[in-house]
């Protein structure tokens, strides 16, 4: 990531879902992007995100909202097509793409595994894990 280029980070919906839990180091990671703006997301993400805090984590939702309130939101806008990618998480890297991030940050192995630490239309898919490795190499503190 060159200084010409600001990091901007789309966060998925099991980003968000894993944040909502205190002190977890995906919070922390969430909170270091949001105090320099480099995070966004999409209504798909936040949508699919509530509803799985609802049925399976209804104690972290109340932690949920202090974070939602500082993301970016992007509609989806770019109609792509992503092969191997389920339909359902289509609209993740749509949104990715039509906020114009640098990278889409996913716990999802299942589904957007083989597209981990490669680019789609621009927008390079991470870990959790891959994303902190270019943090640090960035002197960011997370």
């Amino acid at each position: 990531m060159g200084a010409e280029t600001p990091l901007r980070v789309l966060c998925d919906a099991n980003i968000h879902f894993s944040a909502s839990k205190p002190r977890s180091a995906i919070r922390r990671l969430v909170q270091a992007l949001l105090k320099r703006k480099a995070a966004v997301t999409s209504r798909y993400a936040i949508a699919e995100a509530e509803a799985n805090l609802r049925a399976k984590k209804p104690n972290w939702l109340p932690h949920w909202p202090v974070l939602r309130r500082r993301f970016q939101v992007h509609d989806v806008l770019a109609e792509i097509r992503v092969r191997g990618l389920p339909e359902k998480d289509l609209p993740i890297a749509q949104a990715a793409v039509s906020a114009t991030a640098t990278h889409l940050l996913t716990g999802d192995r299942k589904h957007f595994g083989s597209l981990m630490g490669k680019s789609v239309r621009g927008v390079k898919v991470v870990s959790p894990r891959m994303l902190v490795t270019e943090l640090d190499a960035l002197g960011w503190t997370v």
